[in-house]
């Protein structure tokens, strides 16, 4: 996960400008690219364009690939139409590019000027929107962004679906209460349980898989062995809680990996499911070798802690709707674990009804720890309506358990696009990234192993945000009673503690 850089990035910045050598060799290739694509050979070239979202973004008369914000705050549309189409529309509109169909394109996100500045310098920017900048892609582009200190992520190949989906199950917001099964599950995570799944993750102590001894050194996707154990790490964990566990393949590009999926079933005939996600992909800014130390005990070490102690603490529950554990990867490659699930998701018709994204809740300074809930932007009227639901039940959560002292979540409603949870709003999905807030962001993100571990961490703020994840999750899937147990059958044969 990538956002808003601390100025102690700028002390990075050298050694992450020394890789645009690469970027402008990469450059080379990609303006022979371009100029091939120019070329046309008789194709029909197909127009990308920006257009500024003006009221409701289902009005937009094309195609729609991405709605994003720019740095201004102007929520805009990226459209891919034939010039003629894009005329006939009456809607105003600016080109970006001209390239025949089926050119992909990609984005590379920092709201810190200086990377998108980089990128500049050394590769072919087809459009700089002072939060983002927009490229052609070509082989090796993802990684070689990426080393430039931006987050990259493919536009999507295909058109936004805004079909409206089924609104949340549960109670209205306001009729949100103390609930004394939801209050047991929260009261079972404990500080500790982060701090051994966060130094399981990060490689500050060694764990057991494959009936082996093993230390995780990196979770790049690109990694070989490290992602591969990683992966099956969680899937051993998760399914020695009694859940089913599953692995979720998925190739895009140059880069391919497999999302972890544990799910504790609804008892309803057809239940809905909600998902609690978090990258277990980790990534190192200051190299370009994938198998070097990146242990991300704050990004997504954190995230994924949270969701393997919520497992824990759930698995014994009842529940009317479905509860899934999104464990992805290829996040920091751009979503590409979460897009390929959530899109399997939506072209399965599953009903989804809520997703609570996890990436980097555990560094913070501040006297009142704040907690960003990213939502949808109001341009999107039905999605940020659901989104919000979520968001401020969040807010519900954290009131109604007691856990206002150390947790003030703050609701920004701006369409960020640098997390898992964008994969499913593009796919139509209702979902709110929780994330550390931006004004105190962990200066240590996309570290070596000196500076990217459990020791500085705010463990209490960790444990906080895990709870509060908990018990949305909770609320959103309907907890229910267990029935009485029949005469002589242990209560632990049905699933009590």
């Amino acid at each position: 996960m990538r956002q808003p850089s601390s100025s102690s990035r700028f002390a990075r910045l050298g050694l992450i400008l020394l890789t645009a050598l690469i970027g402008l060799a990469l450059a080379g290739q990609v303006r022979r690219a371009m100029a091939a694509a120019g070329d046309g050979n008789g194709d029909a070239l197909v127009a990308l364009a920006r257009v500024d979202i003006a009221g409701d973004v289902r009005a937009i008369p094309l195609p729609v690939h991405a709605v994003v914000t720019d740095g201004r705050g102007v929520s805009y549309a990226l459209v891919l139409a034939s010039a003629d189409r894009l005329h006939d529309s009456g809607v105003a509109h600016t080109v970006l590019d001209q390239a025949p169909a089926g050119t992909r394109y990609l984005l590379g996100v920092s709201r810190d000027p200086a990377p998108r500045q980089a990128a500049a310098r050394a590769l072919p920017v087809l459009h700089d929107d002072g939060r983002r900048v927009i490229l052609r892609d070509a082989p090796g582009l993802t990684a070689s962004v990426s080393r430039l200190g931006l987050f990259p992520r493919p536009l999507r190949p295909t058109p936004l679906d805004f079909a409206v989906r089924e609104a949340l199950p549960g109670k209205p917001r306001a009729a949100v209460a103390k609930d004394p099964r939801v209050e047991a599950m929260i009261d079972k995570v404990t500080n500790q349980a982060i701090n051994d799944a966060i130094s399981d993750l990060s490689g500050e102590r060694q764990i057991t898989v494959d009936d082996e001894p093993y230390t995780i050194t990196t979770r790049h996707t690109a990694s070989g062995t490290p992602i591969e154990k990683a992966t099956e790490f969680i899937r051993e964990q998760v399914q020695a809680l009694g859940l089913t566990a599953s692995f979720h393949d998925w190739t895009s590009g140059e880069y391919s990996g497999r999302n972890v999926i544990g799910v504790l079933p609804g008892v309803a005939a057809s239940p809905k499911i909600v998902l609690m996600v978090a990258h277990l992909d980790s990534t190192n800014d200051t190299t370009v070798n994938p198998a070097d130390p990146a242990p991300g005990a704050d990004d997504d070490g954190s995230g994924c802690a949270a969701l393997l102690a919520s497992a824990a603490a759930m698995k014994n529950a009842r529940f009317e709707n479905t509860i899934q554990f999104v464990f992805t990867t290829g996040e920091e490659n751009g979503l590409l674990g979460s897009a390929a699930y959530a899109k399997k998701l939506h072209d399965d018709g599953e009903n989804v009804v809520a997703v609570v994204n996890l990436d980097m809740i555990a560094y913070s300074t501040q006297e009142n720890p704040i907690q960003n809930l990213h939502t949808r932007a109001a341009s999107d009227p039905t999605g940020y309506a659901q989104d919000m639901e979520i968001a401020n039940l969040f807010i519900d959560v954290v009131n109604a358990y007691g856990l206002s002292d150390s947790l003030m979540p703050v609701i920004l409603s701006e369409g960020n696009d640098e997390g898992d949870h964008y994969s499913f709003w593009e796919n139509q999905f209702p979902a709110i990234m929780a994330i550390e807030d931006d004004n105190n962001f962990n200066p240590n993100y996309h570290c070596n192993q000196d500076l990217d571990l459990l020791k500085y961490l705010n463990l209490d703020y960790a444990t906080a945000n895990t709870k509060a994840a908990l018990g949305t999750a909770a609320h959103l899937a309907v907890p229910l009673s267990r029935p009485p147990a029949m005469p002589g059958t242990s209560l632990l044969l049905l699933g009590e503690d």
